[in-house]
């Protein structure tokens, strides 16, 4: 499941919540990653 809105991401999870357990990772793209690792230089 890959959202930009958190909210849709646990509205999700509630509906499912009762037959399974979740664990949210967010994830950051390598464009992005590249970015923040050169604004950090």
């Amino acid at each position: 499941m890959r959202t930009a809105d958190p909210a849709l991401i646990e509205s999700w999870i509630g509906a499912g919540n009762d037959l399974l357990e979740f664990e949210v990772i967010p994830v950051q793209g390598s464009a992005d990653a590249s970015r923040a690792a050169d604004a950090g230089r």
